[in-house]
């Protein structure tokens, strides 16, 4: 064994909900599934509160990541090269009611 000090990731689960640390080493073994993280997310946000998820997609069963954080705090240059779409809610703000309106009456 050596007493070689390893680099460690941070990486955010969306299986668990959790952040937790790896090995630089052991990335290459990570699913799709885990996101990785700049730093670790601080507690003034005030949709997730620092848990940087703010809700559970029961159909997927992940967690739908905080928009807010994800910008902050995703490390979008070592993402996996495999495709996830992670899905965020849209604020009502951002919703075009009237093309919906439109879409349904049209069929």
């Amino acid at each position: 064994m050596s007493d070689e000090k390893k680099e460690l990731k941070l990486f955010y689960s969306l299986i668990s909900g959790e952040i937790y640390s790896v090995e630089s080493d052991e990335v290459k073994n990570l699913d799709r599934y885990q996101i990785p993280l700049l730093k670790r997310p601080n507690s003034n946000c005030k949709k997730c509160y620092d848990r940087m998820y703010i809700g559970l997609d029961i159909h997927k069963d992940i967690y739908v990541i905080c928009q807010k954080c994800a910008k902050k705090y995703v490390d979008f240059d070592n993402m996996p090269d495999e495709e996830i779409v992670v899905e965020t809610p849209k604020i009502l703000d951002e919703i075009d009611f009237d093309t919906i309106a439109k879409d349904m009456v049209n069929g």
